[in-house]
């Protein structure tokens, strides 16, 4: 698995596995982990990528100063799995994204924003079926201390317990792009005699998130003939069974 991480001032980018670690995943159907257009088959909908590989993103960056750290995964398909029970079927993926700021004693305000974000993302049902709607969940946690705060971006609104949070909200599966964002910040102010006269630290992350298709049966067209027949001949028997009504 490879990751990104920024302390400070510096960029560094670790491969915890080497290069065997491409060898342990395999990016499903025809997507072999380039840009090109790619897709891949849940059961009873395809999910294509029009960029490949590049139809994922994911970052970090501080918007103001430069105490704390981050780290995301950048490639979709090192922990991407397909999911599937009952009506639904969809895929999770880890984005790995944690982020850190304050704590190390440095004046100034210091805010950092990470993401993951979808492109050219589309899902389509297979002959036979319909695809009745798409949802993206998300689950994450957050802690803030002092002299800070959090946000996110997200198209739904998230639920709370503790530290931790979760949410879920509908996507178009025609154009399934979307931005999952969040931001901290914090602030550190000493004083003249070597104390903290303000002091912040807070961190937050995206752990786990999965897109969720439900799916119905079309009944095949043989079948809808042969319903639509027997209704009608079910109506002719009706009105040939009412009885006549008697002149006035």
């Amino acid at each position: 698995m490879q990751h990104a991480l920024r302390t400070g001032r510096w960029i560094c980018i670790t491969t915890l596995l080497g290069a065997a670690a491409h060898a342990a995943w395999a990016a499903p159907g025809t997507c072999d982990g380039s840009s090109d257009p790619c897709s891949f088959d849940l059961g009873r909908v395809m999910v294509t990528l029009a960029q490949g590989a590049a139809s994922y993103a994911a970052g970090a960056e501080f918007l103001n100063g430069e105490d704390g750290d981050y780290v995301f995964q950048p490639n979709l398909f090192s922990m991407l799995a397909l999911t599937s029970a009952g009506a639904t079927e969809g895929f999770s993926f880890v984005p790995g994204l944690q982020l850190r700021v304050g704590g190390s004693g440095r004046n100034g305000y210091h805010e950092l924003r990470g993401w993951f974000e979808f492109s050219g993302l589309s899902f389509q049902a297979k002959p036979g079926w319909r695809l009745d709607g798409l949802q993206l969940q998300v689950i994450g946690s957050r802690n803030v201390v002092g002299d800070a705060s959090w946000s996110y971006g997200l198209p739904f609104a998230l639920q709370f317990n503790g530290d931790s949070f979760a949410g879920s909200g509908a996507i178009n599966p025609d154009d399934a792009a979307v931005r999952a964002e969040l931001t901290i910040n914090a602030a550190y102010l000493e004083g003249e005699d070597g104390t903290a006269v303000s002091y912040g630290y807070a961190t937050a992350g995206f752990e786990s998130a999965r897109f969720v298709a439900t799916v119905s049966a079309v009944p095949e067209p043989g079948a809808v003939a042969l319903w639509l027949g027997g209704a009608a001949l079910l109506g002719a028997w009706g009105r040939r069974a009412r009885p006549g009504r008697a002149g006035a």
